[in-house]
């Protein structure tokens, strides 16, 4: 962000990846991370109040003094709390409103004294846009337990976080969609064996062992 300090500026996906990038990696070769829970602060207000977990002594980038956040219901992890969680947050208590980053494109919970990062929806398919954007490699999850297995909670259907990375991740960009037109004919087909038998490595993979692991299933 614009105000953070000079150090802080590149810790972001972008700056992650390009990181990896400059030291001479293979974008095909990097995935993003993608989480179903977020990271939750207790926030110490007025100095007055007492408060039993501890606090850092100096303000947070938060701007405040905080904490860990009291552990989740089913996590039980100070700090921690899955996103089907954060949703029976926003929903239980009305002090917690969700906000939207615009620098950042990203959601956050905020209250008097709870604040909690996180991803939803509408920030994990821009995620996916920018991942197929740069041509990144794909997509790891963590992790399945930790998003609205049944839908009932959020309200969103079931496993809407990564269900919303895969459902973007299936629609094809413009410059893209064109491509099996021209490798291939309407009506042609390539099969795994036509495929192994026309060459041996694609990009420093070795086939011949992804066939024999094929051939194992």
């Amino acid at each position: 962000m614009r105000n953070e300090r000079k150090k802080f500026r590149e810790w972001n996906i972008k700056g992650s990846m390009n990181v990896w990038v400059e030291l001479g990696c293979p974008k095909e070769k990097l995935n993003i991370g993608l989480s179903a829970y977020g990271r939750a602060f207790s926030l110490l207000r007025d100095p007055g109040i007492t408060n039993s977990k501890p606090m850092r002594k100096k303000k947070t980038s938060i701007g405040l003094k905080a904490g860990a956040a009291e552990a989740g219901k089913y996590t039980r992890e100070a700090g921690v709390l899955s996103y089907y969680e954060i949703c029976e947050s926003i929903q239980k208590n009305p002090n917690n409103r969700v906000f939207w980053h615009r620098e950042m494109s990203v959601p956050y919970v905020s209250s008097e004294t709870l604040w909690i990062g996180y991803d939803n929806i509408r920030s994990v398919i821009l995620k996916m846009q920018f991942l197929k954007e740069h041509g990144y490699g794909g997509v790891i999850i963590w992790s399945l337990d930790l998003d609205d297995k049944t839908g009932e909670i959020c309200n969103e259907g079931p496993f809407p976080i990564f269900n919303a990375a895969k459902n973007e991740l299936l629609i094809v960009p413009d410059h893209l969609s064109n491509i099996n037109k021209k490798c291939l004919d309407d009506n042609d087909t390539l099969s795994i064996e036509q495929l192994f038998s026309q060459s041996t490595t694609i990009k420093g993979i070795n086939l011949s062992k992804i066939q024999d692991f094929l051939n194992f299933y």
